[in-house]
């Protein structure tokens, strides 16, 4: 059975539930209310991603975060010195990692 959700379709059967402790994925597949992006069923991030059901609100922090950072990189380059956007995108970058480990994981 097929379900679609937001822009994705999902593939769901039956066995499923028995199939996810033991088989690695990479397509999305429900998981009780989670859907499980890649990985195995029992273990934790990095060896899974897996988001909740409120993953557009996740979608949204992303944007919130990475649209404004990168607006204040290309403006800051031409009136700060150069280091600052190196601070910035290394900032930039190590927050999107954790919260990329904090929401991808199992909620």
């Amino acid at each position: 059975r097929n379900t679609l959700s937001g822009n994705m379709i999902i593939r769901q059967h039956k066995d499923d539930e028995r199939k996810l402790t033991k088989t690695f994925y990479c397509w999305p597949r429900y998981v009780g209310q989670h859907i499980l992006i890649c990985g195995y069923k029992q273990t934790y991030f990095p060896f899974q991603c897996m988001i909740g059901p409120d993953w557009p609100c996740m979608c949204l922090t992303y944007s919130l975060i990475i649209v404004p950072s990168i607006i204040f990189i290309l403006t800051a380059i031409e009136e700060l010195h150069w280091a600052v956007s190196v601070v910035v995108g290394a900032s930039l970058f190590a927050l999107v990692c954790v919260y990329s480990i904090t929401a991808c994981s199992d909620p």
